[in-house]
C-alpha cells in the first residue's frame, strides 16, 4: 500500500473509532491507547508491510505517529541517494547487450568504435599515428567502454610515454657508444685510423657494406666488432698497407707518418709508375695512406 493510502486509511480508522468511543461514554480513552492491543489501523495492509511496521516498532504507535516516523525515515534515506531520481542509473543486465551498450553510452562511449577519433594525436614531430596503432586503440577503447574523450587522452598518454622512453633509450645508447669508442681509441692509440682502415677492409671481405660498417660507430657493441674485423683484415694481409716502413717502425702508421710515407713514395719515380699502371700493391698502399691522412680532416683544417 502506498504512503498516501496508509495515511488515509489510518486517519479514517482512528477518526471512526474515536467518534464511536466518545458516543459510548469514553470507550478506550481517546487516542491515547489507540496503538495498544488493537491492530485495526494496519490490519488491511499486506503481510510484508505489517512485518516492517512490527520490526520498526511502529505497530505500537498511533497511525499519525507511525506515519510521522515513516516520513522522517524516508526523508533521511533520501539524503543517501546522492542525486535526484531522474539522475540515477542502474547497472545493466550483462546478458542484455543492448542495455549494456545504452548504459555506457550515457557516459560518453560512442555507439560505434569507428567513432573513436585519434586524428588529433600525433608524435612531437607531427607524424600521424600508425594505422595499426589506431585500430588497436579503437578495439581496446570499445572493449573497455571508454568515453570518446578519455580514449583520446589515453592514446596521447601512450604516445608521450613512448617518445620519452625512446629519448631515454637514445641517450643511453649514445652514452654507451661514446664510452666504448673512447675505450677503443685508448686501446688503439695513435694507430686508430690505421686499424680502422684494416678493420673496414676485413669487414668488406666478409660481406659487410660500407654503410653497415660506418653504422657500427653508432651502435653499442660496435667497438668490439671493429676489433674483430681488424683481426680479420690483418689475417687477410690488409695490415701490410698501413704498416710502418723500416726496422725502427714496427707499429701502424699515424697520420703524420702516413703523410711522410706518401711524400717519400711520390718522390720515387719507379713506384709512381707502378701506381699509375694500376699495380694492386701500389694502389692498396696509396688508398691506405690517403684513408689515414684524411680521416680526421675537417673544414677548419683548410682555414687554420
Amino acid at each position: 500500500m502506498k504512503l498516501r493510502e496508509l495515511i488515509n486509511s489510518g486517519i479514517c480508522s482512528v477518526e471512526g473509532e474515536g467518534d464511536a468511543g466518545a458516543a459510548g461514554g469514553g470507550g478506550a480513552g481517546g487516542t491515547g491507547d489507540a496503538g495498544q492491543g488493537s491492530a485495526s489501523w494496519y490490519a488491511t495492509l499486506d503481510a510484508e508491510t505489517q512485518g516492517v511496521l512490527q520490526t520498526k516498532g511502529w505497530d505500537k504507535l498511533t497511525p499519525d505517529q507511525a506515519v510521522a516516523q515513516a516520513v522522517a525515515a524516508h526523508r533521511e534515506a533520501e539524503k543517501f541517494l546522492g542525486a535526484p531520481k531522474d539522475q540515477l542509473v542502474r547497472r545493466p543486465d550483462p546478458a542484455d547487450p543492448a542495455s549494456v551498450a545504452a548504459f555506457w553510452q550515457q557516459f560518453g562511449k560512442p555507439s560505434s568504435k569507428d567513432q573513436y577519433d585519434f586524428s588529433g594525436v600525433k608524435f612531437t614531430d607531427g607524424t600521424a599515428l600508425d594505422d595499426g596503432f589506431v585500430t588497436f586503440m579503437r578495439d581496446t577503447a570499445d572493449r573497455l567502454n571508454l568515453p570518446k574523450e578519455a580514449a583520446t587522452e589515453v592514446a596521447a598518454g601512450i604516445i608521450k610515454f613512448m617518445e620519452q622512453a625512446d629519448a631515454a633509450e637514445a641517450g643511453e645508447r649514445a652514452a654507451a657508444v661514446a664510452t666504448q669508442t673512447a675505450e677503443l681509441k685508448k686501446e688503439w692509440g695513435n694507430n686508430f685510423e690505421a686499424h680502422k682502415f684494416v678493420a673496414k677492409q676485413g669487414a668488406l671481405k666478409v660481406g659487410i657494406s660500407e654503410g653497415e660498417f660506418d653504422a657500427m660507430f653508432e651502435t653499442p657493441g660496435g667497438a668490439r666488432m671493429l676489433e674483430v674485423f681488424r683481426k680479420i683484415g690483418d689475417m687477410s694481409g690488409e695490415g701490410r698497407f698501413v704498416a710502418g716502413s723500416g726496422s725502427a717502425n714496427t707499429g701502424m702508421l699515424t697520420r703524420q707518418q702516413a703523410l711522410a710515407e706518401k711524400s717519400a713514395l711520390m718522390a720515387d719515380d719507379a713506384w709512381v709508375t707502378k701506381y699509375n699502371k694500376g699495380d694492386v700493391q701500389a694502389v692498396g698502399k696509396m688508398t691506405a695512406l690517403n684513408t689515414i691522412i684524411v680521416a680526421d680532416v675537417t673544414e677548419a683544417d683548410f682555414f687554420s
